[in-house]
This record gives C-alpha cells, structure tokens and sequence, in this order.
C-alpha cells in the first residue's frame, strides 16, 4: 500500500502543491513556515481524518483538498469545508461518497481504523499518548499469540477441570484481550457458586438435628398399604351404619307425617259430599240474572225520581201569582184544574217509586242470598280439591314407608378409626423423613461437588486477577517480546539506546538507557531529552510497523537529533526505504542535517 503522490490544496501555508514520493520516502526541510508541518497535517487529515490543533483550512479558502494516490492506481481524497456545519466529504477514485465509507476504504488498505492509524503514523501523537492509551496499541499489535497450552504451563497446581475451564474459553489460541472477560466470567461464577453452596449448607442444617426412622422405605410402605386397608374396612362399616340409622330417621319421619294426615283427612274430610259442577253453573247464571234486574230496577228508580221532581217544580210554579211570561204581570187564571192533574200525576209516580224501591230491596236481598249460596258451592270445590290431594299424599306417604329397605349394621367404634388415622399420620411421617434422608444425602452429596468446583473457580480468580501469577506471566511474556524486537532494531541502526517495558498502575510504560551505561536505571519516556525522545519513537513506530504491518511513518523535526544519531536514522531509514509504504521526514534546513539528507539521495519536496 505505497503512496506514490500527494496533491495539497488550501491547507495552511500550502496553497496548491503535488507531490511525488519516490520509493516510499517524502522529505521535508527547510525553514520555518515554508509548509512542512501543513504538508503532515494534510496527509494526516487524508489518512486519518484528524484534524490539527490550528485551522486545516487557508484563511480565506472555502475549502481544503487532500488526495493522495496508491500504487495500485486507487485515488482517495478528503476534503473539508471552511464554512461551519457543511460537512466533510470524500472521493474514492474521483466519485463523492461520505466519511463513514472513506474510513472504511482506508481501514481495508491499511488493515486498522483510523484512530489507532493515527496513534501509528505519526511521531507526534505517539509521543503524546498517556499510559493508557499506550498499553491499547501494544494489545492491539502483540508481538506473538500464545497458545493455551503455554499459559497452562505457567499454572503448576491445577485440577483437570480448571485446565477444561480455561481450554472451553481460549478454544485454540490464547487471547489476553480475553483475559478480563475470562476473569470476570469466573468471578461472576464463583460468586454463583458460593450462594449455590450456602442454599445447600442452609437446607442442611435443617435436618442437622433430625432423627430418622430405622425402617426402609419398603417396610413402611407395606405398613401404610396395610393400615388403609384397615381404615377402608371401618370406614365402610361406619359408612354402612350411617346409612342404617339415616332409613331408620326417614321411616320414621315419614310414618309420623302419614299419621297427622290421616288424622286430618278422618277430621276434616271423611264425609265431604261431593263437589257439584252443576250447581255452581246454575248459580253463577240465577246471580247473573238478578244483577241485570237489578241494574234496570236502579234506572227506573232514578228515572221516576226524575220525572217526581219536574211535578213538583211545576205545582210550584202554578201556585205562584206571577205571570210565567213575565215577571211584572200578575196572573189571575184559574190554575186548581191543572194543578188537581199534576198532583194526581204525582201521587201515582210516587206510588210507582215506592213499589220500584221495594222491588229494589227484594233483589238485593235475593243477590246476596245467591252469593252466599255460590260461595258455599266454591268453598266445597276447594275443600273437595284439597281431599284430592291429601288423598293422593297419604298414598305417597305409605308407599315410601313401604319402599325402605332396612339393612341390619352394627355401629363401629369412632375410636378405631381415629387410631388408625394416627398410625398413617405416624407413618407417613416416617415415609416423608426417609424422603428427606434421601434428599438430604442428594444435597449433601451436590454441595460436596459444588465445593470442590468452587475451589477450582477460586483458584482461577486468584491466578487471572490483575496481580495473579497468570496475568503476570503473560504480561511479562509479551513485555520480554516488545523489549526483544525494540533492541533488535536498536541495535541494527546502531543506536546507543537499549529498551525495556514494565507495568505500571496506570498501563506499560516504555523506558531506555544509553548501552555504555549498563549499571544506570532505566527513564521513562517522559525524562528522556528531546533527541532521545525522537530515537525512542522511531524505535517504537518501526516496532509497531512490523507487528501491524501499516509502514507509513511520518517524523516531524528531527532536527533536535544530535547530528550523529540524525546520521544513524536517516542511514536506517535510507537502508530500509523499500520496507516503507511512506516515511516522511521533516526536519529544518542546517547545513548539517540538509548535507546529510543530500548524501543519501533525500532531495527535499519544498
């Protein structure tokens, strides 16, 4: 994946630049402000899509275009708006498409995302990374995978379940990025385990003062079949003289009624004449008739009452002097005659009333008389109904009297079955403690295998903890194995420096010594001048290039290298030139360090 050119537009102080890269390596000097650090910020921003601390964009640009072409003839490019909120697009081989897919195509041709290609390619940021940050990459790059095998190695003590634990979690080969989850995976376990293991010890002690029956559980079953055998005979029996004594109740019950109903019906009933339909109908029809006579005596009667008083009012009036035409006048006829015939008229309606009201009493007398006789009638109808049915009864009644069968049974002592009920009580209790023997034996002997696996688990806790032999080992393996490659390529560019990783609280911390200096302690990345700091980055970045296979390194100001350790770096790199995809030195133009990139055919881009 070699870059083989370089297009800039509009970022920082370089306004239209192409670059091309012979043989993978861009060299970059000349003075301050010239472009060197805006042509590393480009191809950073290119490959990675980082941004540096200080505007991509040239003031007053609209936009800032990176393209960078590959050796295979693919051509990528990022580009970034100056105005805010427009964002950011890329191109894959001239077409437009978004960040997400450009990442992906960089991702494909270097093998690795662009956040942890960032940490790789350049000396700046690699320099710049906290503990933390530092142990991810080495994770990330290991020098070599260890296989389960060797970690068991490290484990002298161990049971074969352990050694089955740990080869069910790392099938093949061993993965420390694993290891925390394998930890707590185990720790979570051991935790189930000693609640599983404590339920087990609480059901236990329950039955830790329990005495247990000395029968078999064969020996109280054929007891218990026996017993309820036993107990079905005298339940049936007493089930039996139930039945005896509750017949006996109902015929008795049922005599008792037959005999008050008997008395009733002699009492009462015996001798009733028959009911008479006939007479009923007959007297329905003669009430009939005398309320329709009735009825027409009552209108006569008020139309006679009627007609009596007009008489009245009119011999009233003929006895007054007045004229009837006229109040003023005074009558002087002769009125006796007519008021003779009026009161003669009067005298016979009157007559007529009387007899009509006499006539009147006579029917009412007569209707009462008819009811009473038809109530009599209907009362014997109801009586005669009643006998009917007291009849049938007592028909009824002897015949269930008759229909009970009495079956002699002997009553049974209750105290017999309360007995055998508390020997089944006794013995099922027997039966339920043999059961519980049983599952206590069961328990006893699961809490004895859970015991013994969580030893195994706890002893896997204690080994793969953060401070255990087992992540010890492993760290160490692979910090021998960093230490190893960094000297190697130390000493093949003859620099004066020999490496050494260790583990510190906060992550792995790489530290050097100069070689003359054997006896002296190791620094730490952080004490080292800034000279040393630049040899230890090319040591680290060549490391990580052959572990992740990305050989793009880009070095910016190299030239706070003593002269001599510039010499030895730009010898290795000269040396190793083809080894690169692209390595971009950038250093400020001295005699010393231009004559030097001149001797070994670095010819400067700017």
């Amino acid at each position: 994946m070699k870059i083989t050119n370089v297009k800039i537009k509009n970022v920082g102080g370089v306004i239209n630049s192409d670059i091309s890269i012979s043989k993978g390596v861009l060299p970059l000097c000349g003075k301050n402000g010239v472009g060197k650090t805006s042509i590393i910020n480009a191809i950073r921003y290119c490959c990675t899509g980082a941004e540096p601390d200080s505007t991509l964009v040239t003031k007053g640009a609209g936009y800032a275009d990176v393209q960078i072409t590959f050796d295979d003839g693919d051509i990528f490019a990022r580009r970034k708006y100056a105005k805010k909120g427009r964002s950011s697009v890329c191109y894959i081989n001239n077409e437009q498409t978004t960040i997400r897919e450009g990442n992906l195509f960089i991702a494909k041709k270097t093998g690795m995302s662009a956040d942890m290609l960032d940490m790789l390619m350049f000396s700046e940021v690699l320099g710049s990374l906290k503990e933390k940050d530092f142990t991810n990459i080495l994770l990330a790059n290991l020098p070599e995978e260890l296989n389960v095998q060797s970690v068991l190695d490290m484990i002298p003590e161990k049971t074969k379940r352990m050694e089955q634990i740990i080869r069910d979690s790392f099938p093949g080969k061993f993965i420390p990025d694993e290891m925390q989850r394998f930890y707590k995976d185990c720790y979570q376990k051991r935790r189930d385990l000693r609640k599983e293991l404590g339920d087990m010890e609480a059901k236990l002690d329950v039955w830790k003062n329990t005495s247990f029956p000395s029968e078999t559980k064969e020996v109280l079953e054929k007891e218990i079949a026996n017993t309820l055998k036993k107990r079905e005979v005298y339940q049936k029996a007493a089930q039996a003289y139930a039945v005896y004594l509750h017949i006996q109740e109902e015929r008795k019950n049922t005599f008792a009624k037959y005999k008050k109903r008997m008395a009733e019906y002699k009492e009462n009933y015996m001798g009733l004449p028959p009911y008479n339909p006939e007479m009923e109908a007959s007297l329905e029809k003669e009430l009939s008739r005398i309320e329709k006579d009735l009825s027409e005596r009552i209108r006569d009667i008020a139309k006679l009452e009627g007609m009596n008083q007009q008489l009245k009012s009119a011999i009233e009036t003929l006895d007054r002097p007045i004229c009837p035409l006229h109040k003023s006048l005074v009558c002087k006829t002769d009125k006796s005659g007519v008021r003779y015939e009026a009161e003669k008229t009067l005298a016979g309606y009157e007559q007529l009333l009387q007899e009509s009201k006499y006539k009147q009493d006579s029917l009412v007398k007569e209707k009462s008389e008819a009811e009473k006789r038809l109530q009599e009638v209907r009362a014997s109808k109801s009586k005669a109904e009643y006998k009917l049915n007291l009849e049938k009864e007592l028909i009824d009644l002897k015949n269930t009297f008759n229909s009970y069968e009495i079956s002699k049974a002997e009553p049974v002592d209750p105290k017999v079955i309360h007995s055998l009920e508390e020997n089944l009580k006794e013995l099922y209790g027997k039966a339920s403690a043999i059961e519980s023997k049983k599952e206590m034996e069961k328990i006893s002997a699961q809490a004895e295998t859970v015991k013994l696996l969580l030893q195994d688990y706890e002893a896997l806790c204690m080994l793969f903890d953060e401070k255990g032999p087992v992540r010890k080992g492993i760290v160490n393996s692979y910090l021998k194995a960093y230490t190893d490659i960094c000297n190697e390529i130390s000493s093949e560019a003859e620099f004066d420096t020999e490496f050494s990783f260790e583990e510190t609280y906060f992550g792995i911390q790489v530290l050097t010594r100069r070689k003359e200096r054997a006896e002296a302690e190791y620094l730490p990345f952080k004490d080292l001048s800034g000279g040393e700091k630049v040899t230890c980055l090319f040591v680290l970045m060549s490391m990580f290039a052959k572990l992740s296979g990305v050989n793009i390194m880009i070095f910016d100001e190299l030239s706070q290298l003593d002269p001599e350790a510039f010499e030895k770096m730009i010898c290795c790199i000269d040396n190793h030139k083809d080894d690169y995809d692209l390595i971009v030195v950038s250093a400020t133009d001295h005699n010393e360090i231009k004559n030097t990139m001149n001797k070994h055919g670095l010819i400067s881009a700017i």
